[in-house]
């Protein structure tokens, strides 16, 4: 039993799904360490040939996107070097090094994979990047942990959870305010309707050029804003701006709008653009709460499993390797 949520990556045109609670359950429940020896293994083997065997870091890559949708969203940009930052750790690891002394290890890198291995490095020396392999070993420990907290120890129904959930919350924001932090952009996740998501013009391409046809016929491109930096305290004069422009050619686009209904239609719920794995996880566990359900460990097998209105048991469904639920042995 579960729902879902749709989300839009950053710099992604395309709207994907979010099944929770499995989602955050599977990503909770991956083996890293597995994979961690995976890609140590396979490093290892690049590091004495000279070269990265592209078939089994593209193998790689389909393993560690297998822990979250998330992951696997943004496996060609954000997580795509995910082998090289394990083994770049594993480095650190194993000589108690830290990545200064491992760049100054690898500048006179000779081979192609020593000098992917240094470019890396490089992105960490000048803030371009962090280490995401790194990144996934401590968010998975987060979920774990705020799972532990917000749900075990005899939580009885979701305001309870929703209780608990709130007080982590808040001992985190004050943890990172404490640090210095900005907390309102560590774990930011927006929400729009899909027309407002900032990537819809190209969503939606067709249309987009469409409307520029007919609604912005007589469009003045003498008018541009591109080189405005920060929006915060000008934003509603540069949007209403942009509502002047389209004004004009309203009364006519209802016609427009019936050709182009059906589409739309498919696009009613909220689309949810969270700013970092740390973001979805939160998102994932208030999704949970907020439909009225918590998450709990069944009686037989120790699974955590969603318990709300719809299905209020003590056993959970996952079939046992004899076939039954542990709800049938019950």
């Amino acid at each position: 039993m579960e729902d879902t949520l749709k989300l839009v990556g950053r710099n992604s045109n395309e709207i994907f799904l979010l099944r929770y609670p499995s989602s955050l359950l599977d990503f909770c429940g991956f083996d890293l360490a597995y994979f961690a020896k995976m890609a140590i293994d396979a490093c290892s083997e690049a590091q004495k040939t000279g070269k990265a065997d592209p078939d089994v870091f593209a193998q790689l890559r389909r393993d560690i996107q297998s822990a979250h949708c998330y992951i696997a969203h943004n496996i060609r940009t954000t997580y795509e070097k995910v082998a090289l930052d394990c083994w770049i750790d594993y480095l650190c690891r194993r000589d108690s090094i830290g990545e200064g002394t491992l760049w100054n290890r690898y500048i006179s890198c000779r081979t192609p994979f020593e000098k992917l291995v240094f470019s890396r490095l490089c992105e960490f020396r000048y803030n371009r990047a962090i280490n995401e392999w790194l990144n996934i070993v401590r968010v998975q420990d987060y979920a774990k942990s705020k799972i532990d907290f917000v749900f075990t120890k005899d939580v009885k129904n979701a305001r309870e959870a929703a209780s608990r959930r709130n007080y982590f919350d808040l001992m985190f924001s004050v943890t990172a305010q404490e640090m210095g932090c900005r907390v309102e952009n560590l774990g930011e996740i927006k929400v729009f309707s899909v027309g407002r998501t900032p990537s819809s013009p190209f969503m939606f391409s067709t249309i987009s050029k469409d409307i520029v046809r007919h609604v912005l016929a007589d469009f003045d491109y003498s008018d541009d804003y591109s080189d405005v930096g920060d929006y915060s305290e000008i934003s509603d004069q540069i949007a209403m701006d942009a509502f002047s422009k389209m004004k004009a050619g309203l009364p006519a686009e209802l016609s427009s709008y019936n050709i182009v209904r059906g589409k739309m239609e498919n696009y009613t719920d909220k689309i949810y653009m969270p700013c970092s794995l740390k973001a979805v996880v939160d998102l994932e566990i208030d999704a949970i709460i907020e439909n009225g359900g918590i998450l709990c460990a069944c009686k037989r097998c120790g699974r955590l499993y969603l318990r709300n209105e719809e299905y209020n048991e003590d056993y959970c469904r996952t079939y046992l390797t004899n076939g039954k639920t542990c709800l049938e042995l019950y």
